[in-house]
């Protein structure tokens, strides 16, 4: 990527990113059940994330080896 794209596209993010905060601020402000709705939504998933990130497992085999792996509770 050439330096004038990365710029373009950091600069068209930064520009989004101002809106969008500036129409939250507004509908917030407005109606502050949202802004408990979106602070719940976003604890939630950046939680579901951290959890997700525990439960993996690296398992290293030998060649040839096979291992089967379920979600199936007993």
């Amino acid at each position: 990527m050439t330096t004038a794209a990365r710029a373009s596209r950091l600069a068209g993010r930064a520009v989004a990113g101002t809106i969008i905060a500036r129409t939250t601020g507004k509908i917030v402000k407005r109606y502050p059940i949202v802004a408990v709705v979106l602070f719940v939504a976003r604890w939630w998933r950046r939680r579901n994330a951290r959890l997700a990130r525990h439960n993996r497992a690296v398992v290293k085999l030998r060649d040839g080896a096979t291992i089967t792996v379920t979600d199936k509770r007993a």
